[in-house]
């Protein structure tokens, strides 16, 4: 009897390593595959006009029971010639699962330099799970958005991928790679242009000082695809990011 026992506790052992290292294995495979798009999609941009820019987002996920939480950002956008754009966004979000989060915002982004006074209206999905010790975020964002002198509301959608993987086993260091690709729904007068309207490509390292704080650096291209007359800006921006969970 006693042998019988301890053969099946070595099967089990036995399983839950081979399980643990498909998993693991599985992880590793997907975060190679972001890196391998986020790179290719840097070594070959489209002809386009180069800029530069720092980006610092604060933000906070509040969480208020298990089905509520809150968002909070603001973010601030610095180029060559000082501020070129501050956003402030907020939003309430219902969690039909831990892993699922479905959320009403609103944002806004005041005038600085060529950007005009924009007030948003945004809805989005949001799933974050695990693949081992692999985290992948998906998210989905609709976006109305009311801009100074454009005739009417225009619409957005955009959806980010993200894959965070830690670097060591106490996991506090992480490897962050995003793609966020963003698609105006139809033209608006002097504002959006229907189809494709800009591409963010990210990477970055973090570093989780506790369950509740974090702060990413990180670099992204950011290809912003511009109506017929102008030419596209593909822009290369340090981010720095503060990052609250509580």
């Amino acid at each position: 009897m006693r042998e019988s026992n301890s053969r099946a506790a070595a099967a089990a052992d036995r399983y839950r390593r081979a399980r643990g290292g498909l998993i693991r294995r599985r992880g590793l495979r997907g975060l190679i595959a972001v890196a391998s798009i986020v790179g290719a999609l840097w070594a070959s941009p489209a002809r386009a006009v180069g800029d530069a820019q720092v980006w610092v987002p604060i933000q906070a996920r509040i969480k208020l029971n298990d089905r509520w939480k809150v968002w909070l950002e603001g973010q601030q956008r610095m180029g060559g010639n000082g501020m070129r754009q501050e956003i402030i966004r907020m939003g309430l979000g219902y969690y039909p699962k831990p892993w699922w989060g479905l959320y009403l915002g609103y944002g806004w982004q005041p005038s600085f330099n060529d950007f005009r006074n924009e007030n948003r209206i945004y809805q989005e999905s949001l799933v974050d799970r695990y693949v081992g010790d692999l985290r992948i975020i998906n998210r989905t964002r609709l976006e109305e958005r009311f801009i100074e002198d454009v005739e009417g509301m225009s619409m957005r959608v955009r959806h980010m991928l993200r894959m965070v993987y830690p670097l060591e086993r106490s996991k506090h260091w992480f490897i962050a790679g995003q793609l966020e690709p963003f698609f105006n729904l139809y033209d608006r007068t002097n504002g959006p242009v229907g189809g494709f309207d800009q591409n963010r490509a990210y990477a970055g390292i973090r570093y989780q000082f506790t369950k509740a704080v974090a702060v990413e650096l990180g670099y992204m291209n950011q290809y912003i695809n511009k109506p017929p007359g102008d030419e596209n800006v593909s822009s290369n921006n340090a981010v720095v990011t503060l990052d609250f969970s509580l």
